[in-house]
């Protein structure tokens, strides 16, 4: 990440710095690039948690236990990730993330009630997780870090997975499973 230090008199977290007329303190000046990096891990902390609240949505509006769970084990990924994120935020800050609910995206994937509306849900969830992956390659990009990139890198391919997954299931509903009412194919592989 590219940081470059300022002189500043403001009160040091890392205390004074030796300067040509007295003391003064360092402080953190992050480049473009680097502010770049901080908001899409922040736009990706809320993307992952609205993930997870949908997927706990769309699980307790299915009948077929096996779809339950699955959803469930979905939304437990999310939180995961959120996890990892708020991780590399607080190793490229050495602050915590303040969460702020009211900054979780308004614009929701409707829960499906129908297998007709869970073709057209799952085509929104499906790109959804593509935007995801997008994100983690865009980060992967700009870490200047081997251990961050790895990182990034594993998240898109975690997401990209969840894209598969919804693939399989759209094409199941469109081969004629009941959705709501029957165990959908790779439901317990996973």
């Amino acid at each position: 990440m590219a940081i470059r230090m300022e002189a500043s008199p403001m009160i040091p977290q890392g205390g004074p710095v030796a300067a040509p007329g007295g003391p003064c303190y360092a402080r953190p000046i992050m480049s473009a690039t680097s502010a770049r990096v901080l908001e899409i891990i922040e736009d990706a902390i809320y993307h992952e948690q609205g993930s997870h609240d949908y997927y706990l949505r769309v699980a307790a509006a299915i009948d077929d236990p096996s779809g339950r769970e699955q959803y469930r084990h979905l939304a437990g990924e999310e939180l995961r990730h959120r996890e990892v994120l708020e991780e590399r935020y607080r190793s490229l800050t050495g602050k915590r993330f303040r969460f702020e609910p009211a900054k979780l995206d308004s614009d929701e994937i409707p829960v499906p009630t129908s297998n007709a509306n869970a073709i057209e849900v799952l085509g929104m969830a499906m790109e959804h997780e593509l935007e995801a992956v997008e994100k983690y390659k865009e980060l992967a990009t700009a870490a200047t870090e081997e251990d961050a990139r790895a990182i990034y890198l594993r998240l898109a391919q975690d997401e990209h997975e969840h894209f598969e997954w919804f693939r399989d299931q759209r094409d199941a509903l469109r081969s004629g499973v009941h959705w709501f009412t029957e165990t959908l194919p790779g439901t317990l592989d996973r």
